[in-house]
């Protein structure tokens, strides 16, 4: 929730402190990061995230006071291919919660394609914060006989996910 995570900031860097503050660690999810990160510009203040992952924010000019513990999630697809190509995967299937970076999945099946691995099924799920109904997707997934599935959803979605796998 980008909005709380603001309003928290704003009311945590606008509190008098005898103690000066030099940053924050945290937010964990690149939705709350992005304005809290653009915000901190105008304090001077470092931000440092364990978890957000967004390509977005590598860019200097409009955070130059973030930072991460964790590559952008534009690294993700040189390990893909390597593990795929290591474990002789040539087709796979993607699944997403909607809103997910969509720009991310189709350079990745761009890479992946340009490096002989077959995305031949993509979703995206709708939502799916609630508990969504998944059970098309896997009968797809089996249809076109997808063993390996990259998967980027949150928590009640990757449950709903992971229920059916299970069922099916």
């Amino acid at each position: 929730k980008p909005a709380i995570a603001l309003k928290e900031y704003i009311k945590y860097v606008g509190k008098p402190s005898s103690i000066p503050i030099v940053g924050v660690l945290g937010p964990a999810c690149s939705d709350e990061t992005e304005p809290i990160a653009s915000l901190s510009r105008h304090f001077n203040m470092l931000t440092i995230s364990y978890g957000a992952e967004a390509s977005s924010l590598s860019n200097r000019v409009n955070y130059p006071y973030f930072f991460r513990t964790i590559p952008e999630v534009s690294y993700h697809k040189y390990v893909y291919e390597k593990f795929f190509q290591a474990m002789d995967w040539v087709q796979i299937g993607v699944i997403a919660e909607g809103g997910q970076e969509p720009e991310y999945q189709l350079m990745l099946q761009e890479y992946l394609t340009m490096k002989g691995i077959n995305v031949i099924v993509k979703h995206n799920i709708q939502g799916a914060r609630q508990n969504p109904d998944v059970s098309e997707i896997f009968a797809d997934l089996r249809s076109k006989n997808v063993k390996i599935i990259i998967a980027d959803f949150y928590m009640p979605a990757a449950r709903a996910e992971m229920s059916e796998a299970y069922r099916q």
